[in-house]
């Protein structure tokens, strides 16, 4: 199988550099990255959470065999 070349995003793309200055929408552009996951909970058979040691948190939930949604939040899931 060939490589697959590395993605290159279109010219039109505001880099998440240039957003930071934002003063229209500043919390918008936050950046937030789990820091070692603690702990991982099956809520049932279809979801399963994970959480990390800053309160990051991942919600995978399995509608169909081939429908996934995948939530995260840095709060309380609502």
């Amino acid at each position: 199988m060939a490589k697959q070349a590395p993605f290159a995003p279109p010219a039109d793309w505001v880099h998440i550099k240039d957003t930071q200055t934002s003063h229209r929408y500043p919390d918008v552009y936050t950046e937030s990255s789990p820091e070692g996951f603690r702990q991982a909970v099956a809520i049932n058979d279809y979801t399963h959470e994970f959480r990390s040691e800053n309160g990051f948190k991942i919600r995978i939930e399995r509608w169909r065999a081939d429908i996934w949604r995948v939530r995260y939040t840095s709060r309380e899931f609502t």
